[in-house]
């Protein structure tokens, strides 16, 4: 069986891999743009601009792997036995993902913190005619830090399917280290 096809106790073959972390990548896209609509209530003040600096890193990240995957759709590689090292399960875009979702989760505890401090009647600036942006960029940000931990854990599992990594390969069992 072929690497870009085998199958692995991990979560399938690449393909179906790389079909879940698609659909994660839309989910994640239509998230990020919600937390942000619902932070620009109050111009992105409440959050410290980090519900928009993790839109930007999430619009970078799943922009570079959907043109990636289009091109590679289009060349006819995604789902052949030769197909090339997918740009989703490269070290940098998976850390991108790591990053992104640090940066959702500050984002959620600012934005907690200034809910709170709202709700406790700390500051006297019209708060009752625009409570519900804040709660709605709270429940996006709380959906959108653990989509971005599954796209990263998602496309770590693609990369060991890739190199044919299953739970019981030890790295001293890894082809490149029996290099002669």
């Amino acid at each position: 069986m072929s690497a870009g096809l085998a199958s692995n106790s991990e979560g399938g073959s690449v393909a179906q891999i790389s079909h879940r972390v698609n659909l994660l990548i839309y989910v994640s896209l239509g998230l990020s743009i919600a937390a942000f609509a619902c932070s620009m209530a109050f111009f992105g003040l409440i959050s410290f601009w980090l519900t928009e600096a993790g839109l930007l890193f999430t619009i970078i990240h799943h922009s570079i792997i959907l043109h990636n995957r289009k091109k590679l759709r289009k060349q006819g590689h995604l789902h052949q036995s030769e197909s090339p090292f997918p740009v989703s399960s490269k070290k940098p875009m998976i850390l991108m993902a790591w990053f992104t979702a640090i940066i959702y989760t500050a984002a959620f505890g600012v934005v907690m913190y200034f809910v709170v401090v709202f709700f406790l009647g700390y500051f006297e600036v019209g708060w009752e005619s625009r409570w519900i942006a804040p709660i709605l960029e709270l429940v996006c940000l709380v959906v959108e830090v653990p989509l971005m931990v599954a796209i990263a854990i998602w496309c770590m599992r693609e990369r060991r399917a890739i190199f044919g990594v299953t739970e019981m390969t030890k790295w001293y069992h890894l082809p490149q280290y029996h290099q002669a």
